[in-house]
């Protein structure tokens, strides 16, 4: 008996032992994935494939929801989509069984990124919402929750809704900062400068080379694809030949590390746009051919039917150049079949919406006829429970009106103390009118009697010219001293951050206009000295007073950030915007930039009668030292 005994705990100890070894390797192989995501992307997929099947054989549920979702995270980045997805419910499957929040929530944003690619957006959507349901449950997944956000603005970017693909943007942000999660603040800043990629070019390149900067910190070498892609894209499309290198130099860069990491998407993007550089700005039509050929033979792994419509376009174009007038005319009708294949496309979804919205109109019908008969029946219950609660009310009358009668002479006391206040901030008033009065009757008031006395004398002494030039100067000082003291005297009492704070919360509360201060981080204004602080909040003024005269515009946000020796101010807002050539002689524009410039600062505006305004304010710490006063 005893050697039966012996034998099984012989066995015992060697399968748990084998299980803990297993584990470990588990373990092994997911830091390497973890660590290799960003860097290198075939040994992350290795490593994370030998964590799966090693999961597989000790059937431990948490290892297997976490290396499936790893697997399909890979094959998501590799563009596999059909693998990918299959790997995400297999994870998705076993994070269920063990209400494991994070691979759900990070599964399901990742699925929902597969549809938005595939431009099925209304699934998308149902996936991203899912994902947001269990990343908020927990603080530690904001990242996941601020990626969500992010992708649901791309979603409105492609219906041609800025505002509300802005109002995620700037959620997003929020997060992030509030999160230091970096590398989801570096994709949100990246998609807002897509968001301006075709309007104004200085606002695309200030939150991309933001957005490149993050990357670069955070060593994401991955991500850096798409953000070279788009420098160079800015440049092209608003056909800056001065950076004409810069376009270039960024597009080759993007193209060297979609190859490295085996991006076809990117591939295909990269020979297409350094194919339209060199037939723009170089005007090397062999050159570019090659570039759009490669494109072509990729065109395959691309789903944006817009990206193959450019190349077809581009292909025609450089083929015409090339006096190869058959393959021209053959990709020019290639052109023109897709974007009939688009309209119809586009048709038939408009088709598709109208009936869906027939039948759920229909649905909400006979729901809301049920909601009827329910309601029909909570009324007659009602009436039995109102009358036996108007004999309560009786007495409860009697109770509220004593103490209403309490509550008025407690208002009319405070009613009456605040008369007094009122009277001793009027009183005061009074008073400082009187000073100001005083100062202007007995100085400036005497000295302009003098003046005028000299100036109907019909001779003048050089004593009366000299008395005339330094009056004059101390008549101007003495004005400019009471004007100062007028309206400096608060200013120079409070930080520039109450400052702004007060406007902000004056200008909503005077107005039906939603406003939203966002600053980054929070000290951002300490940034500012006395000087700056006073023309910042003049300035201010200033917008607020055009925005709510002129502008008709429901929602303004202002940004204010700081990084290193640049501040920053952006004013946006959703208003009916102007044209810049008829507005930029006015008076309110013209005293904002002469206040700029006192500071040394840079001012640019953006605005298209019908898409709102954008201002942009910088001052450069480094520039402000040798800045003369």
């Amino acid at each position: 008996m005893t050697h039966y005994i012996y034998i099984i705990f012989i066995f015992s100890t060697i399968v748990l032992g084998q299980d803990k070894i297993e584990n470990n390797e588990i373990q092994r192989y997911y830091f390497i994935y973890k660590n290799n995501t960003d860097t290198d992307l075939d040994k992350a997929y290795s490593a994370i494939k030998k964590a799966f099947d090693l999961s597989k054989l000790t059937e431990d549920k948490n290892w297997l929801a976490k290396t499936a979702y790893g697997v399909g995270y890979c094959n998501y980045l590799y563009e596999k989509d059909s693998i990918s997805e299959v790997y995400l419910n297999e994870a998705i499957n076993y994070a269920k069984n063990i209400n494991d929040n994070e691979i759900l929530a990070k599964a399901l944003n990742v699925k929902g990124s597969i549809y938005s690619y595939k431009n099925k957006n209304k699934k998308a959507l149902e996936y991203f919402h899912e994902s947001i349901k269990y990343s908020e449950k927990l603080e530690k997944l904001s990242n996941n929750t601020s990626n969500v956000l992010n992708n649901i603005a791309n979603i409105y970017i492609t219906e041609h809704d800025t505002i509300n693909a802005k109002k995620y943007y700037h959620e997003a942000i929020k997060i992030q900062r509030k999160n230091k999660l970096e590398k989801s603040l570096s994709n949100t800043y990246n998609s807002l400068g897509v968001l301006y990629m075709d309007t104004n070019k200085d606002s695309a390149l200030y939150y991309v080379n933001n957005s490149l900067t993050l990357a670069i910190n955070n060593k994401l070498e991955y991500d850096l694809i798409d953000k070279y892609l788009n420098i160079g894209v800015i440049y092209l499309n608003f056909n800056d030949v001065n950076n004409y290198d810069k376009a270039k130099n960024n597009l080759i860069k993007a193209l060297k590390l979609a190859y490295k990491h085996k991006t076809s998407r990117y591939k295909f993007q990269g020979n297409l746009y350094l194919g339209i550089y060199y037939k723009k700005a170089e005007r090397d039509f062999i050159t570019s051919k090659k570039y759009l050929e490669t494109a072509l033979s990729l065109i395959n792994n691309n789903k944006d039917k817009e990206y193959n419509l450019a190349l077809y376009k581009e292909l025609s174009d450089v083929y015409y150049k090339l006096s190869d007038f058959k393959n021209a005319y053959k990709f020019k009708s290639l052109e023109n079949d897709l974007k009939n294949q688009i309209s119809d496309t586009e048709k038939n979804k408009q088709i598709h919406e109208i009936q869906t919205k027939f039948d759920v109109e229909r649905k909400d019908f006979q729901i809301d006829l049920l909601h009827l008969q329910q309601k029909n029946q909570e009324i007659e219950n009602r009436w039995i429970i109102i009358v036996s609660l108007i004999s309560i009310l009786g007495l409860l009358s009697l109770g509220i009106l004593y103490r209403s009668k309490q509550r008025k002479k407690n208002l009319l006391q405070l009613q009456q103390s605040e008369v007094k206040r009122m009277q001793d901030v009027v009183k005061s008033q009074d008073n400082e009118r009187n000073r100001i009065a005083k100062e202007l009757h007995d100085g400036v008031g005497n000295k302009l009697s003098v003046f005028k006395n000299i100036l109907y004398q019909e001779f003048f002494t050089q004593e009366d010219i000299d008395y005339l030039q330094t009056g004059t100067k101390d008549l101007m000082k003495e004005i400019r001293e009471i004007s100062h003291n007028l309206s400096l005297s608060i200013i120079h009492q409070k930080t520039a951050l109450e400052l702004i704070v007060e406007l902000v919360d004056t200008f909503q509360r005077n107005t039906t206009i939603n406003i939203e201060l966002i600053i980054y981080p929070n000290e951002a204004f300490d940034f500012l000295d006395e000087e700056q602080k006073i023309h910042i909040y003049r300035i201010l003024q200033e917008i607020f007073h055009n925005i709510e005269k002129h502008a008709d515009a429901q929602n303004v946000t202002i940004t204010a950030t700081k990084h290193e020796m640049m501040f920053s101010l952006i004013i946006e807002d959703d208003g009916k915007g102007f044209e810049e050539k008829e507005t930029k002689q006015g008076i309110g524009i013209v005293n904002i930039k002469e206040r700029i410039e006192l500071i040394g600062g840079t001012f640019t505006i953006d605005s298209v009668l019908g898409n709102g305004t954008t201002i942009i304010i910088e001052l450069d710490g480094e520039k402000d030292k040798n800045r003369i006063d």
